[in-house]
């Protein structure tokens, strides 16, 4: 099989530095730990950000698992920063 690394697809996730909702998100969740993704976003829309919640959901899960983590139930649970 032959691999030309311009025009396939990457299959590994790339590491991209954090951006500025990333970071807003650690912000909001050092302030205001225990919240769950919905009152993420309703806090970090009322600041005036373009954002929707699947953008925090995928930050929470995909780019900030080493920096903050899911405690508790499905329901009530929230996000914590991991110290």
């Amino acid at each position: 099989m032959n691999s030309d690394p311009v025009n396939d697809p990457v299959n590994d996730p790339v590491n991209d530095d954090l951006n500025d909702i990333d970071l807003a998100i650690i912000r909001t969740i050092s302030k205001n730990e225990g919240l769950n993704s919905k009152a993420i976003y309703q806090l970090l829309q009322n600041q005036g950000l373009d954002i929707t919640q699947d953008i925090i959901k995928n930050s929470l899960k995909r780019k900030l698992t080493k920096y903050c983590e899911f405690r508790g139930t499905f329901k009530t649970g929230g996000y914590y920063l991991i110290k």
